[in-house]
């Protein structure tokens, strides 16, 4: 019989232990069965109470990181119902207000946008060119370039978590703010 054969079989039973008189050791015999006492360690703990209670917190660590891992790496969606809320309260607006027919007339408007300020132009060409409803564009900051230039930082909520950005170039003109 071979030494790896021993260093497993000479234990009567799983967990064993047979004196050192019994079996004959040869030179390489020492190094297999140092690593069959530590394979075996494991197994030798989990007889004891501790042995079993510290098994049981390293399994629901384990379990807990897992679960809290598969959380961080799937994102929170929008909720349906607030998506249908919304929708039921733009619909709703849209018939009751004046002020949305403006926003459409400037959706509508050529690629040309003109405000009296650089953040709406940029924001309305923003929400037109990625097909989103100007209330969910925001401006969030704005560098000169020049007297009559400047680069804003535009953001929209395009939904499921999208959140695209984007600088937009805006230009003075005598009427006011323009895109392009």
């Amino acid at each position: 019989m071979n030494a790896h054969a021993t260093a497993v079989r000479r234990r009567p039973g799983m967990f064993g232990q047979v004196p050192d008189d019994v079996v004959t050791l040869r030179g390489g015999d020492a190094g297999v069965r140092l690593a069959a006492t530590v394979m075996f360690l494991p197994l030798r703990l989990l007889r004891s109470r501790l042995g079993r209670r510290l098994f049981a917190v390293a399994a629901l660590a384990l379990v807990l990181t897992t679960v809290v891992g598969a959380l961080y790496d799937n994102p929170d969606g929008r909720p349906r119902a607030l998506g249908k809320v919304a929708a039921v309260e733009r619909a709703s607006t849209q018939v009751a207000g004046a002020a949305t027919t403006d926003r459409q007339a400037t959706a509508n408007r050529p690629s040309r946008e003109v405000g009296r300020r650089p953040e709406d132009a940029a924001a309305n060409w923003f929400a037109r060119r990625h097909g989103v409803d100007r209330d969910s564009v925001q401006a969030l900051q704005q560098e000169q370039v020049s007297a009559n230039e400047r680069r804003v930082l535009v953001m929209a909520d395009a939904g499921d978590g999208r959140l695209p950005t984007g600088y937009v170039t805006v230009h003075r003109d005598g009427s006011g703010w323009a895109v392009g």
